[in-house]
């Protein structure tokens, strides 16, 4: 049944009236479902019981009327004590499931107990059912049947009394069959309902649908039930999100880190060669000769220069000449160093090695291995080939300087006595 079915009709209900200016304003945009007041959600909540109070009063007013026409209380008891009671529960049980689909429209968030309203637990509504299909009507029809036999000893033609007692009696047992009828239907489906769609939902989550959400209708167990269920699904979306969100910012992290470490290594690294730049070889030679200090460490530097570069850019050119031969001996040479020596290119044509824990003997040793190491292969240049040497100087902390500066200007000048001694030679410094 729609919402705007129970809004056209005219209700002389007072609590219906407000609604009806409520929704109106709600569906205006005037107003949000935010803005209703506590009383007017109380009234939404309470409404099947003013329906039920108002249908009982008016029973009421009848049987009086009828019971002061007629001079029998017997009326009275008959129309209020058994029809009253029984049309006004009918009513509250039919008004309670018709009026279901209009709740959520005043409660979009579904928290219903959080408004204090009149409230029939599931155990009365059961225990009602129970006492009007189970107890009242079988002991109207035991009382009724009884009263007629008492009749039947007294009157003169019994025969009349007990067909008016067979009709009464199949007229009451229609009444109470569809009365029970009713009560059975309206109950079952006030609980089946809400707890059919708390299983389909229940069934969307499982399913990984963390956007399942059950409409709540009434602040009974069942409709708390509904609203611990909505706060789970979304304590759990809340959680998946942040989940995803943390997935995320790792992953940006990651991508962070990555990028940060590739901006590291262009601005540590050699375009060409793909070795340590001068940059990072001086952060590098400070950081090894604190070390070396601290622990009476020897430390020898190699500064390599690569011979007769200039006529190897004129002969075969800068880029198949000079960059190849380059690349040569930084491949090679590359290829020899060990993990704990730093290996840079130092100038143009020049290479510097950090050689920590070594001794300038062991280093000279090392860089004929590099100049040996070289002079078995060559570089091809079309059919054109030629052979790549190098020139080196080496110095040793403490023996020839304390510092970085002192130490490469004192393998500087070992590499130009190198290159004065005819190039394709490694000398190490001697201060005499």
């Amino acid at each position: 049944m729609s919402t705007n079915f129970w809004f056209k009709m005219n209700h002389p209900n007072k609590h219906k009236r407000n609604f009806k200016k409520w929704y109106y304003l709600i569906e205006a945009g005037e107003k949000s479902p935010e803005d209703i007041p506590q009383n007017v959600k109380r009234n939404v909540l309470n409404f099947p019981l003013y329906a039920a109070g108002m249908a009982a009063l008016m029973w009421f007013s009848s049987s009086v009327i009828a019971a002061y026409v007629t001079g029998s209380s017997r009326v009275f008891i008959g129309l209020f004590g058994w029809g009253g009671l029984t049309a006004v529960t009918l009513l509250y049980f039919l008004d309670d499931l018709l009026w279901r689909p209009i709740v959520p429209f005043f409660f979009p968030d579904g928290n219903l107990n959080e408004v204090r309203a009149f409230r029939l637990p599931m155990f009365w509504k059961l225990l009602i059912v129970f006492l009007f299909t189970g107890i009242l009507l079988p002991t109207l029809l035991v009382a009724l049947t009884w009263q007629r036999a008492q009749m039947l000893l007294s009157v003169p033609n019994p025969e009349t009394v007990l067909a008016n007692l067979r009709i009464l009696q199949i007229f009451i047992l229609i009444a109470s069959g569809l009365t029970s009828v009713g009560l059975a239907f309206f109950t079952t489906r006030g609980v089946t309902s809400p707890l059919v769609a708390l299983r389909i939902a229940m069934r969307r989550v499982q399913e990984g649908d963390l956007d399942a959400k059950v409409v709540v209708t009434t602040n009974d167990e069942i409709g708390y039930l509904g609203e611990r269920f909505n706060q789970m699904t979304a304590e759990l979306r809340q959680k998946e999100i942040l989940f995803n969100t943390n997935i995320q910012l790792r992953d940006q992290l990651a991508k962070i880190k990555a990028l940060e470490t590739a901006l590291r290594e262009q601005a540590i690294r050699d375009p060409l060669t793909g070795l340590f730049n001068r940059r990072y070889m001086k952060e590098t030679l400070h950081r090894e000769l604190a070390k070396a200090s601290r622990g009476k460490k020897y430390l020898s530097i190699v500064i390599i220069d690569l011979d007769h570069l200039k006529e190897i850019n004129d002969m075969y050119g800068h880029v198949e000449g000079g960059d190849q031969a380059l690349l040569f001996l930084s491949e090679k040479i590359g290829a020899l160093c060990r993990t704990e020596n730093t290996f840079c290119r130092y100038a143009g044509d020049e290479f510097l090695v950090i050689l920590y824990g070594t001794s300038k003997q062991v280093a000279y040793n090392r860089a004929m291995e590099w100049k040996e190491a070289m002079s078995k292969e060559k570089i091809a240049v079309g059919k054109r080939e030629f052979g790549v040497s190098f020139s080196a100087g080496i110095s040793e902390f403490p023996a020839h300087g304390l510092d970085a500066r002192e130490l490469i200007q004192n393998a500087d000048k070992a590499l130009y006595k190198a290159k004065d001694a005819g190039r394709d030679c490694v000398i190490i410094y001697d201060a005499n």
